[in-house]
């Protein structure tokens, strides 16, 4: 099932911070190279569905699916996706202004799609694609979940 499109002209300024900040504590950006094409995904992971679910609810996309394993000792764990790349592009260029920790990531997300989908923002907010695909790739998939978590 396709994602709607996200809905970022009813996040106001002080939310979209909020949420730039959950995702610089809690988020991470996805890229994998596939045999269909990229698989592109913004992620956040947390232990707190009502978080999630104010999220998607807030932004109009993404879903949620439990993440974590199910040890009794584990406490449940929920994933937020966001997986249509123009949504991941648009969010990405949203958050970026206010994320510190995830900041080169989303850049390094936006140039890539740039280059690689030739999307861009007109001055309406809305994606625009000036091209087609490029040829050009990153060099190797990335799965950013590690180190700057």
């Amino acid at each position: 099932m396709r994602q709607a499109t996200i809905t970022l002209s009813a996040v106001d300024e002080k939310q979209l911070a909020y949420i730039a900040g959950i995702f610089d504590g809690e988020g991470c950006v996805l890229v994998r190279k596939r045999a269909w094409g990229n698989d592109v995904r913004l992620i956040v992971t947390n232990t707190h569905l009502g978080l999630l679910n104010w999220l998607r609810d807030k932004l109009g996309v993404g879903r949620i699916t439990p993440s974590c394993g199910t040890a009794e000792t584990r406490k449940p764990c929920y994933h937020w996706e966001l997986t249509t790349s123009s949504n991941c592009f648009l969010l990405a260029k949203a958050l970026i202004p206010y994320t510190i920790v995830k900041r080169d990531k989303l850049l390094q997300l936006v140039s890539f799609m740039h280059q690689e989908y030739m999307f861009d923002v007109d001055g309406g907010g809305h994606i625009t694609n000036t091209g087609g695909v490029l040829e050009t790739r990153i060099g190797v998939p990335y799965y950013d979940q590690g180190a700057i978590r």
